[in-house]
């Protein structure tokens, strides 16, 4: 084997396990600002963005304590997934359906009915970075196709 068909396999096998970690992180880094967007278009207040880039860090902070449990439930159910041969698509919607039942788990646990805007842009932000990240196929379901 070949120094760079070993580095394709490596970087493969980084990939798989990469998902669940990358899909949180860039969640929780980006749903504060679709938040935010989405507060500054209905309520038309651009004047909020001084006050969202001080809290940023804090808002960070939050979200990634508050979503850690989602993490873990999402974490098992990527490691179960990859053990049965399924659809790309079928298994991101499986993911996806977790992590927004987690946030809504967590919103309504914490009673954070400040605004809607913010769970919205959470909702919004973890399906498109669901769905934007590719999800490599498993070795074993080579029947299907990667997305």
């Amino acid at each position: 084997m070949s120094v760079h068909q070993t580095n394709i396999q490596a970087f493969s096998i980084y990939m798989k396990i990469l998902y669940p970690f990358a899909h949180w992180l860039l969640t929780v880094l980006l749903s504060p600002l679709m938040s935010n967007l989405l507060f500054c278009m209905v309520y038309q207040s651009p004047l909020r963005l001084t006050t969202f880039f001080e809290l940023y860090p804090a808002t960070i902070i939050f979200i990634f304590i508050f979503s850690t449990p989602t993490f873990l439930c999402y974490l098992v159910l990527f490691f179960l997934l990859k053990k049965y041969p399924l659809p790309i698509l079928v298994a991101k919607l499986c993911l996806n359906a977790t992590a927004i039942i987690g946030i809504l788990i967590t919103w309504f646990y914490v009673d954070l009915f400040s605004g809607y805007h913010q769970l919205a842009g959470i909702i919004i932000s973890t399906l498109l970075i669901g769905f934007l990240l590719k999800l490599e196929k498993n070795p074993a379901n080579s029947a299907h196709t990667e997305d």
